[in-house]
C-alpha cells in the first residue's frame, strides 16, 4: 500500500488540467488520448495516456488502461498485482457515470500502468465528445479532459484491427 501511495505521488506531478480538450487517435488495436508535462518534447516529459485497447486475447472486448510514463517507452515490467479493493481500483468517470473493475497494476522501469476490463457502456459514454471525462485511482486523478473529439472514428478503426 505504501508503495502504491509513492507511485501515486509521483504521478500527480503531471499537469492535470480539467480544461484540456483532446483528440483520440487510433494506434493499431488501441484508441489513445494523452497529456504530457512537455507537450513540445514528450520524450523528455512525464506522459499520461488513457488507452482503450482491443485484443483477441480478450475476445476483442475493450480493456481500459492508464499509462504514466517518463519519456516515451515503458521499459521492462518489474512488478505486477491485482486490486479488488475499491480504493485502489481504476475509475473512469464520463460525465457523471463511473466505470470501474478489478484493476491490474503493472510497474515498469519507466512507467506504471493501471488496467481493467471495460464494457460497451463505457465505450458508448466516451462516444459523446462534449462530455468531460477522467481516470483516477482513489482520489488521485491520472488524466482529465473537458472534452475530446474523434473517439467514434478512432474506436471503430481500433476495433476493426482486432479482427
Amino acid at each position: 500500500m505504501k508503495k502504491l501511495m509513492v507511485i501515486l505521488l509521483c504521478i500527480t506531478s503531471i499537469n492535470v488540467n480539467a480544461n484540456w480538450i483532446g483528440k483520440w487517435e487510433s494506434k493499431g488495436n488501441d484508441v489513445v488520448i494523452g497529456l504530457s508535462s512537455e507537450p513540445n518534447n514528450p520524450q523528455l516529459g512525464k506522459n499520461s495516456l488513457l488507452v482503450i485497447g482491443y485484443s483477441k486475447k480478450h475476445d476483442c472486448k475493450p480493456v481500459v488502461s492508464v499509462l504514466v510514463i517518463k519519456g516515451q517507452s515503458i521499459g521492462s515490467p518489474i512488478n505486477q498485482k491485482t486490486s479488488k479493493s475499491k480504493k485502489n481500483q481504476l475509475i473512469v468517470t464520463v460525465g457523471n457515470q463511473d466505470f470501474t473493475n478489478d484493476t491490474k497494476l503493472t510497474e515498469y522501469t519507466n512507467a506504471v500502468e493501471f488496467a481493467m476490463m471495460g464494457n460497451q457502456s463505457l465505450v458508448n459514454a466516451l462516444s459523446n465528445s462534449n462530455v468531460p471525462f477522467n481516470a483516477k485511482i482513489g482520489n488521485t486523478t491520472l488524466v482529465e479532459f473537458k472534452s475530446a473529439s474523434n473517439f467514434i472514428t478512432a474506436n471503430q478503426i481500433a476495433k476493426q484491427n482486432c479482427r
